[in-house]
C-alpha cells in the first residue's frame, strides 16, 4: 500500500491504528535513545575540552 491508501488504512482500521501506534512508539524510543547518546557525547567532549584547557594553563 502506498500513499493515500496506506494513510486511510492506518487511520480507519483497528489493525492499522495498532500498527501506527507501534511505529510511533518505536520512533519515539529511537529518537529518545539518540538524544541521550548525543547528550552523553556532548558531556564527554566538554569534559575533555576542560581537561585540555586546564593542561594548557
Amino acid at each position: 500500500m502506498t500513499g493515500i491508501y496506506a494513510e486511510r488504512y492506518s487511520r480507519t482500521t483497528s489493525r492499522g491504528r495498532k500498527i501506527r501506534r507501534e511505529v510511533n512508539r518505536t520512533l519515539r524510543d529511537l529518537y529518545g535513545d539518540a538524544r541521550e547518546r548525543i547528550g552523553r557525547v556532548k558531556e564527554s567532549v566538554e569534559d575533555k575540552v576542560d581537561e585540555i584547557a586546564d593542561a594548557a594553563k
